[in-house]
């Protein structure tokens, strides 16, 4: 399913908010970044980190670690797309936000289920 990171942000804020807590997105610094050319395509991989913090105490937090990879022709796109793809994918998994697109071709029904 298609979606953009905005949609994801908008719906995640008010929760942040209303529980007083903050999120981090980070690289992993401890774990290298792979770097492939294969053909034509450039392949990376790296592992980033989510922190969720208690803003009232901020000792209160937790870590969540996940791997991050994109191919790309361009290079200068790869990680951008990377970057992308993991914001949206992590913070919509992970905080079980549905996010939906209404131009999504899988939300129109089947033409016999559609009203005549």
């Amino acid at each position: 399913m298609y979606f953009e990171e905005d949609q994801v942000i908008k719906a995640l804020s008010p929760l942040l908010k209303k529980y007083r807590l903050g999120v981090i997105l980070s690289e992993n610094v401890n774990v290298p970044m792979i770097y492939e050319e294969k053909e034509k395509m450039i392949n990376i991989k790296y592992q980033k980190k989510l922190e969720i913090i208690n803003i009232d105490k901020p000792d209160e937090k937790l870590e969540y670690f996940y791997n991050v990879g994109a191919s790309n022709q361009d290079l200068a796109k790869v990680k951008g797309s990377a970057e992308t793809y993991a914001t949206k994918y992590i913070l919509s998994k992970f905080f079980l936000i549905r996010v939906i697109d209404e131009n999504d071709p899988e939300l129109t029904p089947p033409i016999s289920h559609q009203k005549k």
